[in-house]
């Protein structure tokens, strides 16, 4: 089966589809509900018939670029197979099946599983993830499509090289901004250098608390959802911040108020600008760090400075934003303003240029489109992607010499 799966599991969506689509074909929200119980629940149950004790827990696979649940990230793989290749994909695989036969064979039981035939179904995986993504998770996600899902060969991308690609680039400052964190690296030639990579502990969701929580503390209380509606309908990103909140506090005018589709009106106020402002000055939404701006300029430095790498020396000073929060107006602006302040040594002999992709609406799935056209590259699977006869001979640990 010619072309490569592409999977990207993230915090808030996993994305799916076959290699050179120009967009995901699906897209999953990247958490399940489970139900939990307590220890006496079965013995006690409520009037109307239900136990006692049932809760319904959120169980999401990866937080802040790493797997924080293997079952519900495996559980995530099976479903964007699915998806994708239809119901029989996530039968086990043809390895895994050969012990049950050779076990049902030695107890004289005759086997006609006929499970082979999902290696050679199965097609080439690339699996997008994140450079927080340690050295043995990267080696467990691979098992994983080898071992339990039958991949014939698989390769991992990380997001912020997938996202320069996506953008026609294979060189620049790249910074992600997700749903609960920003990430920030350098990106040569289609190499991330690992010590560039930094985190933001703040991104969209952060953003949209922190909204809702500054409304209740003024006696509005609203939903995560309809918080979210706001900014993405009213939330801007400022420029000034200490001026823009000073004007927005002591504005009355229509444009200070929401409307909610209950028919409630609610004073914005400086609300949406402090939230914003919260990946800028991570302290507004109760985040250790610094913000995006700085981890920016921290990078430049450390990369103008860095006598082992001359090609970071001279990496152009263009910086391009993916992600949904990078979706929220007046981020390239900002962004722009403050490298210009920070950077104004190097800024003088160097031009600066913000691409937050604001041409491109579906720059939160830059990641994933950056991985469809990898995979789609004229032999590119072949000659990079670790094989089944690679995997068989080193394992798992295959992984490192690719990606």
């Amino acid at each position: 089966m010619s072309g490569a799966v592409v999977v990207e599991v993230g915090g808030l969506n996993t994305r799916a589809g076959r290699a050179s689509a120009m967009l995901p074909e699906h897209v999953l929200p990247s958490w399940e509900q489970k139900s939990s119980r307590s220890n006496n629940s079965s013995r006690s149950s409520s009037r109307n018939g239900k136990s006692e004790g049932a809760e319904r827990a959120v169980v999401k696979p990866v937080e802040h670029g790493m797997v924080n649940n293997w079952d519900a990230f495996e559980s995530m793989l099976g479903k964007s197979f699915q998806r994708v290749l239809g119901p029989q994909s996530t039968q086990p695989s043809a390895a895994m099946n050969t012990e049950a036969d050779a076990e049902a064979e030695g107890e004289g039981i005759s086997s006609s599983s006929g499970s082979s035939s999902n290696s050679t179904s199965m097609p080439p995986v690339l699996l997008v993830d994140s450079p927080a993504l340690s050295e043995k998770d990267r080696e467990r996600a691979c098992e994983l499509a080898m071992e339990k899902f039958g991949a014939p060969s698989y390769f991992a991308i990380n997001d912020l090289v997938a996202s320069v690609y996506s953008a026609g680039r294979i060189s620049s400052y790249v910074f992600d901004m997700g749903y609960d964190k920003c990430s920030v690296g350098a990106v040569h030639d289609g190499f991330l250098f690992p010590h560039t990579f930094q985190t933001v502990h703040v991104g969209g969701a952060h953003v949209t608390q922190c909204l809702r929580d500054l409304l209740a503390e003024r006696t509005h209380e609203i939903t995560l959802k309809q918080a979210e509606a706001i900014k993405l309908d009213r939330v801007r990103v400022p420029l000034d911040f200490a001026r823009e909140a000073s004007q927005a506090r002591f504005s009355d005018d229509d444009s200070s108020f929401v409307t909610l589709p209950d028919g409630q009106r609610v004073p914005l106020s400086d609300a949406g600008l402090r939230a914003a402002e919260s990946l800028f000055q991570p302290m507004l939404a109760g985040k250790p760090g610094i913000g995006l701006s700085d981890t920016l300029a921290d990078t430049v430095n450390m990369c103008q400075h860095d006598k082992d790498y001359q090609p970071l020396q001279n990496l152009p000073l263009f910086f391009l934003g993916t992600g949904g929060a990078s979706q929220l107006p007046g981020v390239d602006e900002r962004i722009y303003a403050d490298l210009m302040t920070n950077l104004i040594t190097t800024s003088a002999s160097k031009p600066i240029f913000i691409s937050a992709l604001q041409q491109a609406p579906d720059r939160h799935h830059a990641a994933w489109i950056g991985g469809s056209i990898v995979a789609s590259l004229p032999r590119f699977i072949d000659n990079n992607f670790v094989s089944r006869a690679e995997y068989e001979e080193v394992g798992a640990s295959a992984i490192h010499r690719h990606c």
